[in-house]
């Protein structure tokens, strides 16, 4: 019995520890690149949830919006959302702001 038991695939991860490090109920981000934006919005534009429910980026009622990196040559003015640290450097590159 014991050789069969030992056969057995071991699923690593999925055990009594699982619900102290993943927590599957948490929303996931939605990911907005600058490529996007750069095509969206004009330069010199504020950039918030409720202008990206208006374009069209965001469809439904996120908790969380992201912006990730990209190119982008326009002066854009990000209020209120989350951004990694490329594409904070590319917009600040580009004159913009962050606020």
């Amino acid at each position: 019995m014991r050789d069969i038991i030992k056969k057995l695939p071991k699923r690593r991860g999925y055990g009594k520890n699982r619900g102290r490090t993943v927590n599957s109920s948490r929303p996931r981000a939605i990911v907005i690149p600058l490529t996007t934006l750069d095509s969206k919005f004009d330069s010199g534009t504020e950039i918030n949830l409720a202008v990206l429910r208006e374009r069209g980026l965001v469809d439904r009622a996120p908790r969380r919006v992201k912006i990730v990196g990209g190119e982008t040559s326009k002066k854009f003015t990000i209020v209120g959302l989350a951004m990694t640290a490329g594409a904070k450097k590319t917009i600040e590159s580009a004159g913009g702001a962050i606020k």
